[in-house]
């Protein structure tokens, strides 16, 4: 037989099914059982598969179709189709899926712009959404402010709106929301914003002039527009311009102005040339530009040559390396030269330099390497001295000593050096050895006892005063059984 439906059930069947974005849909159809009978179901015209989000159960006696999740894709036409050797029934139904609708379609239209009024335009949204629109909201920003104010919303049948709060010369940018009975589109935005009435543009602020100048950076100042038409300024735009090139390069944007005036520019290549130009910029936009600055050299400026905290004095063993390192600052780099004794340094003598720090090496120190040693910087501006004194002194320690204490002291006239334990002198005590070579001196404790403990003081006399430095040495239990050794190292100077 010709396989067909039952009225009752093409009646059931041919009702929408209606649901919301994200529900599942079902769709039931019965039919007389048949073995033979093959049982399709279309959407829209194609051929629906089982898989995905789609579901489709077949018994003997009827079948379902079940759209897991609905989206609005999915909405449209459905059909099922039943088919033997003797003919083809089919019922259709209608699978609406609701949503928010679409935004409005661009583009928002300027249909008029005066010093009191603005009037836009736009088109519906491409997709309602499944449910009729209500209507429209629409919403304003003024150019420079973060705050979107509602103006007020429109019916569905009208895609336009007066704007009637607007101020003469001041940009807005609108947004347009479409509603119905499931909520709020996302918003159609102007592409451009939309001055009120004709613009006014501010008058050209002061020449930058060129502050401070590095080869990293340099700094600008200039004055406010003489007249500024009337508006107020927001900040500034800021342009630089290569030497021998014609293209002025933005340093802001128009949407990010400078709010001071002044700008530390730091967009610079070393050694380039450039020059200025600044605009003013209100709620019409940028105005007209000041004439440029002078052409500026992006260098550091020229500096004689400075010595930063150099040390003085240098006491070393002999055997020891000698290590002299005098930091610099000058511009340009200057030229470095040392000298001992006024004289020439021997060839093993090793000089690393870099920039701004010089270092004079000694890898194994000698009696003879004491001197003074004269390190000499020179540029085109000037020049720097700087003399630093190295002794190199040779100890010859008494055999079996405990412990050592050692101070370099020097004066003019030579200071007398005397040592004491809890302020009693032991110059004269056998049981301490004590030195004095080329201004380092040394005092030995041949053995070490309980009575050793306490604090120990060096003093430096000469006819102009007095200087002294002092330490605490701690003796713990009865036998010393490891060799001590402990070093002072102090620069005693007379005037």
């Amino acid at each position: 037989d010709v396989p067909e439906f039952d009225t009752e059930d093409l009646c059931k069947f041919s009702k929408p099914v209606i649901v919301r974005v994200g529900q599942n849909a079902t769709f039931k159809m019965s039919f007389p059982p048949q073995e033979s009978l093959v049982v399709s179901w279309f959407r829209e015209g194609s051929e629906i598969k089982d898989g995905g989000g789609v579901k489709i159960v077949r018994e003997l006696n009827h079948s379902r179709l079940l759209f897991r999740d609905c989206l609005r894709s999915d909405a449209g036409e459905i059909r099922i189709q039943i088919k033997n050797l003797f003919g083809v029934a089919e019922a259709t139904s209608q699978l609406i899926v609701l949503d928010r609708p679409s935004p409005p379609e661009a583009p928002v239209e300027t249909v008029e712009t005066t010093s009191s009024i603005i009037v836009i335009k736009w088109n519906p949204p491409r997709d309602d959404g499944g449910s009729a629109v209500t209507n429209y909201i629409i919403e304003r920003q003024q150019v420079g402010q973060s705050l979107w104010k509602k103006l007020g919303n429109v019916s569905a049948d009208k895609t336009c709106f007066r704007d009637r709060n607007v101020t003469h010369g001041k940009k807005y940018n609108y947004r347009i929301y479409a509603e119905n009975q499931e909520g709020l589109s996302d918003s159609l935005e102007t592409k451009d914003s939309i001055m009120a009435g004709v613009m006014i543009l501010s008058g050209p602020p002061g020449t930058p002039k060129v502050g401070s100048v590095s080869k990293t950076c340099i700094n600008l100042t200039w004055t406010p527009p003489e007249d500024d038409k009337g508006m107020p300024i927001i900040g500034y735009l800021l342009e630089k311009r290569k030497k021998d090139t014609t293209e002025w390069i933005a340093l802001n944007d128009v949407s990010d102005p400078i709010e001071d005036v002044k700008y530390a520019v730091k967009e610079v290549t070393e050694g380039a040339e450039y020059e200025f130009r600044v605009s003013a910029i209100n709620e019409s936009g940028s105005g007209d530009p000041s004439p440029p600055s002078a052409m500026v050299c992006a260098k550091n400026p020229n500096l004689r040559p400075c010595f930063k905290d150099p040390e003085d004095f240098v006491v070393v063993r002999a055997g020891n390396s000698v290590r002299v390192k005098v930091c610099y600052e000058a511009e340009p780099p200057p030229e470095i030269t040392w000298m001992k004794d006024d004289e020439p340094i021997s060839p093993w003598i090793q000089v690393i330099n870099t920039e701004g720090m010089s270092q004079l090496c000694i890898p194994s120190s000698k009696r003879s390497d004491s001197a003074i040693y004269t390190i000499k910087a020179k540029n085109s501006v000037g020049e720097a001295l700087h003399d630093i004194e190295v002794r190199v002194t040779v100890h010859s320690p008494p055999k079996g000593y405990q412990l050592y204490m050692t101070c370099a002291v020097r004066g003019c006239p030579t200071p007398s050096v005397s040592w004491y334990l809890n302020d009693v002198c032991i110059n004269s005590d056998k049981n301490y050895y004590i030195t004095n070579s080329c201004g380092v001196c040394s005092m030995y404790i041949l053995r070490v006892r309980p009575t050793d403990n306490g604090e120990y003081k060096v003093v430096a006399l000469n006819s102009l005063g007095k200087a002294e430095c002092a330490t605490k040495i701690i003796v713990r239990g009865k036998h010393i059984r490891t060799e001590l050794t402990l070093m002072i190292c102090y620069e005693i100077f007379f005037n």
